[in-house]
């Protein structure tokens, strides 16, 4: 596999687009976050909570058109945008553009809201524009519309390794020809009851949200830009470190959680020559989404970056990025 990737767009605690990545983390202090006092059968449990907003986006779609969009629908479609405005490539046949993105829990507010509809009317009553919007593939849907997006369309849902598969497709799509480029993203967003869930499992005091958008192409495409070179996902043994056969560095380690707990795998960094492990910050969502963005936005450093997450389980996924 390689990827060129020719725009980033990012939406999280610290703002909007690659130049607020880049320098949210570059800045000591994190952003403001919001206490969340969250009831569980083992009592109550403070978490920090850091949202992410969703400015600027009438810049690109009419007030109107957001009516009905979902919070986790917005982000993704704001950092799509943004990607492709970092791209400034010029894409005039949209049959020739592919999506893809993912999300482990998908939009839970409207998937609450319908649930609650339910509750409150029963069968009968039940939203139906909250159970469209529920569903994992709406936010492809939503942002395809809104887009203009006439290729391919994917969803994919693999927790701890949806960004590995967003990727393979892509990959896919690019190799057998169906497309000139591929809009590829990733994202989860906070609420009550994913609060609630982490705070009963024993999570991370911290919860946050965000969403990571590229417009992906073939390597010749690259133009000295970053190129995603290789792409696993697999499972660790979990009574032991993981080894992951690499070739020789430099190397720049991004190593993150992933999962609703967030338990980190053991990881043996001892066979990456020079490795130096970059943790992500609170203010980050979970995810391999956010560690790309890092690594494409050079961060860590020149060279090759290895991004690699893993969840208690034992699953992982493994970018190695190349400039």
């Amino acid at each position: 596999m390689a990827l060129a990737v020719l725009g980033v767009g990012a939406v999280s605690a610290l703002g909007q687009g690659a130049a607020a990545l880049r320098q949210g983390l570059e800045r000591p202090d994190e952003p403001e976050a919001e206490l969340a006092c969250v009831a569980t059968a083992a009592g109550e449990r403070i978490l920090c909570v850091y949202r992410a907003e969703c400015l600027g986006l009438e810049r690109f779609v009419p007030p109107r058109a957001l009516r009905r969009l979902d919070h986790l629908s917005r982000m993704a479609l704001l950092a799509s945008h943004l990607a492709l405005e970092d791209a400034a490539v010029e894409i005039a046949d949209r049959t020739r553009l592919g999506l893809a993105f993912g999300s482990a829990f998908g939009p839970q507010s409207a998937s609450d809201a319908f649930n609650d509809s339910v509750m409150d009317g029963g069968d009968r009553c039940a939203s139906p524009s909250a159970f469209a919007g529920s569903v994992h593939n709406a936010l492809a849907s939503q942002v395809s519309i809104a887009l203009r997006i006439e290729g391919p369309c994917q969803t994919v849902t693999a927790f701890g390794q949806t960004l590995g598969g967003v990727l393979s497709w892509a990959d896919a799509w690019l190799a057998r020809g169906e497309v000139d480029y591929v809009l590829a993203g990733a994202g989860e967003e906070v609420t009550p009851f994913r609060a609630f869930c982490a705070a009963s499992c024993g999570g991370r005091a911290a919860l946050s949200e965000g969403f990571c958008a590229f417009l992906l192409g073939r390597p010749e495409d690259a133009a000295g830009r970053a190129l995603v070179e290789v792409v696993s996902s697999g499972r660790c043994a979990l009574d032991g470190a993981c080894r992951l056969e690499l070739p020789a560095g430099p190397w720049s380690v991004i190593h993150s959680h992933q999962g609703l707990v967030g338990e980190e795998a053991a990881v043996d960094f001892a066979h990456f020559a020079h490795a130096s492990a970059l943790p992500l910050p609170e203010c980050l969502p979970p995810g391999a989404g956010f560690d790309l963005a890092m690594a494409v936005l050079e961060l860590p450093g020149s060279g090759r970056t290895a991004c690699f997450s893993a969840d208690r389980e034992g699953r992982y996924t493994l970018l190695v990025v190349a400039r």
